[in-house]
C-alpha cells in the first residue's frame, strides 16, 4: 500500500489527520452536477433489527485462514493469542471532543425518523430534517464526512431510504435508485470522503457512490449472498468490508471484502472456536483500523481479521461470558485500541489488539447499540430500551464513567458518526 502523502492537519488535541475535505477552489470530479432541485424524492428509512451484548474476559482461541492464489480456505487451531504489553498514554485533552461535529440517528419520534446533530461533541444536540424530508420510519446508519456533508440510511414503510445533506443538515435530500430501494432496507453506511461511500442492507444489497451521491451503483451481483448485511466499513476508495447474517444452512455469519472499489466482492470464511448458540452466529457491525485490519461483531462473537502478504488471518477473540448475547457495535481507533458495545448495558475496550477485553459498562443504559471513539479515553455510545426510548452517553475517562447527553428526542438511538 502506498504511503499516505496527503497534507495533514493537527487538531487541538494533537491528533494528526489527512486533509480530505474539498477546498473552496478545488474542482469537483467530472460530472459532479449536484443540484438540489434535480434530486427526486424517494421514500424509505431503516433500522438494523439486531440487538446485541458482550461480557467476559479470556480469549477463546483463534482461527487461521490461508489465501493461496486468492482461494480462501479456513483452518482453526484453537490456540489462544499471545498477550501483548501496552502502555496507556497520558490523559487526552478535552478540546477535541468539545469541538467534535457529528450526527446520530434513531427510530421514529413525533411521527418521523430521528436525525440529531452536534457541533460541540454532544454538549448540545439539535434535531434535523422535516417529516417530509425524513419520512415516518426508522433510521439506523450514519456517516459524517465534513462539517457540511453526511449520509444517513434507514427504512420508511416497505422501502429503504438514503438521505444526504450538503449544508450541515439544514436540508436532507434522498438519493439512490428506486429500483434498488423499493421493498428493501438500508441498514448501514460508511464514507471515505465527500465523494466515496458504501451503503448496505437487506437481501445482500450493496450500493456504492464515487461522485458524492450523484449516482449510486449496485454491486456484488452473483458474488454476494442474499443475506441481511448489517455493517459496512469503507477504508479507502479501493477497500471496503461488509458483515451480515448467515447463509442458508450455515452456522456463522457473512464477512465480505473488496480490494478494487467494489468491482468484485469475495467472502472471507471463518469459524469460531466456541459452541455457537442454537440460533447461529450472525454478524452485525464491522469496523477497522485500516484496510487490512478489521473487527466484526454479532451474536456471541468478536472476530478479528488481518490481511498480510501471507494471506488472511481470522481470530476468534470472543470473551468468555454467558453465551447467546448480541454484541452490537465495534469501533477501532487504531490497531490496539478498540471499543465494543452490547446488550444489558455493556461496553468493552481493548488496548492490546483484542487479546483481552475489559468491561467499561454504562449502568442502566439498556441495549447499547453503537459506539464511536476518538481515542482510548473518549467515546460516545447510543442506546435503546424495551420501552423504545434511548440515549447518547459520553465518556472521557476510558469508560469508567458515562454521562447521558441532553437530546431533543429520545427514541431508540442507533448510528452515530463524527467528522474525522
Amino acid at each position: 500500500m502506498k504511503a499516505d502523502m496527503r497534507p495533514r492537519v493537527t487538531s487541538a488535541d494533537g491528533i494528526q489527520a489527512p486533509v480530505t475535505a474539498r477546498l473552496s477552489g478545488e474542482r469537483a470530479p467530472k460530472g459532479d452536477r449536484r443540484a438540489k432541485d434535480t434530486i427526486h424524492w424517494l421514500r424509505g428509512a431503516g433500522t438494523a433489527g439486531a440487538m446485541l451484548l458482550l461480557l467476559g474476559l479470556s480469549v477463546r482461541g483463534q482461527g487461521i485462514v490461508s489465501d493461496p492464489g486468492g482461494d480462501l480456505g479456513a483452518q482453526t487451531d484453537g490456540t489462544p493469542g499471545a498477550l501483548e504489553c501496552v502502555v496507556e498514554d497520558a490523559s487526552a485533552a478535552p478540546e477535541g471532543a468539545k469541538k467534535a461535529i457529528g450526527w446520530a440517528v434513531g427510530s421514529t419520534s413525533g411521527g418521523y425518523g430521528t436525525i440529531l446533530h452536534t457541533t460541540d461533541g454532544g454538549q448540545t444536540w439539535e434535531r434535523q430534517g422535516t417529516p417530509e424530508e425524513v419520512g415516518n420510519g426508522a433510521l439506523s446508519g450514519a456517516a459524517a464526512v465534513s462539517a457540511r456533508e453526511a449520509w444517513v440510511t434507514g427504512k420508511v414503510g416497505e422501502d429503504a431510504v438514503l438521505l444526504h445533506t450538503r449544508d450541515g443538515g439544514q436540508h436532507w435530500y434522498p438519493e439512490g435508485d428506486a429500483g434498488d430501494l423499493t421493498d428493501n432496507n438500508l441498514i448501514a453506511v460508511s464514507a471515505v470522503d465527500l465523494y466515496t461511500a458504501w451503503a448496505v442492507g437487506a437481501n445482500g444489497l450493496i450500493l456504492h457512490t464515487r461522485d458524492g451521491g450523484l449516482r449510486w451503483v449496485r454491486q456484488g451481483a452473483g458474488q454476494v449472498p442474499p443475506v441481511e448485511l448489517n455493517g459496512v466499513y469503507a477504508a479507502d476508495a479501493s477497500h471496503a468490508w461488509a458483515s451480515g447474517g448467515n447463509e442458508e444452512g450455515k452456522t456463522y455469519g457473512t464477512i465480505l471484502r473488496t480490494t478494487d472499489g467494489g468491482e468484485t466482492w469475495s467472502k472471507v470464511p471463518y469459524a469460531i472456536t466456541h459452541k455457537p448458540p442454537p440460533s447461529g452466529c450472525y454478524l452485525i457491525t464491522i469496523h477497522g483500523a485500516n484496510a487490512n485490519e478489521v473487527w466484526a461483531v454479532g451474536r456471541d462473537q468478536i472476530i478479528h481479521v488481518s490481511v498480510a502478504s501471507g494471506g488472511i488471518r481470522v481470530t476468534d477473540q470472543t470473551p468468555d461470558f454467558a453465551g447467546g448475547f448480541d454484541i452490537n457495535g465495534i469501533f477501532a481507533v487504531n490497531k490496539k485500541t478498540v471499543w465494543a458495545v452490547a446488550d444489558n448495558s455493556v461496553s468493552w475496550r481493548t488496548v492490546n489488539r483484542g487479546k483481552t477485553w475489559n468491561e467499561r459498562s454504562p449502568e442502566g443504559a439498556g441495549y447499547v447499540f453503537r459506539v464511536y471513539a476518538l481515542d482510548k479515553h473518549r467515546a460516545w455510545v447510543t442506546t435503546g430500551s424495551y420501552s423504545g426510548h434511548g440515549q447518547i452517553l459520553y465518556t472521557d475517562d476510558g469508560g469508567k464513567n458515562w454521562t447521558p447527553q441532553n437530546i431533543p428526542a429520545d427514541p431508540q438511538m442507533w448510528g452515530i458518526s463524527f467528522v474525522k
